[in-house]
């Protein structure tokens, strides 16, 4: 019966260290995402700003100035959509 206990006993020591290491290295990832997350965000929006520096300095003919600068008229009915 001791024999059999040894390779469950070494499985399991390797299976501990290998989870403990897991678990570290996932508190390290988390306590970097914030940092990665507002990189990002900042990121988007500056590309954002500048395209739409870009888009301002277009002709007023060009289709994304006129998309830009369009006011919809009109009014839409409340409510969900009727059945077919």
């Amino acid at each position: 019966m001791a024999a059999a206990t040894s390779p469950n006993k070494s499985q399991r020591c390797i299976l501990t260290e290998y989870f403990n290491n897991y678990l570290e290295n996932q508190n390290e990832l988390r306590a970097e995402r914030p940092k990665i997350n507002a990189d990002i965000v900042r990121f988007v929006k500056s590309k954002r700003m500048a395209w739409l520096d870009h888009v301002m300095r277009m002709e007023g003919k060009r289709i994304p100035k006129r998309v830009l600068e369009w006011k919809p008229t009109g009014k839409r009915n409340r409510g969900r959509p009727r059945k077919r």
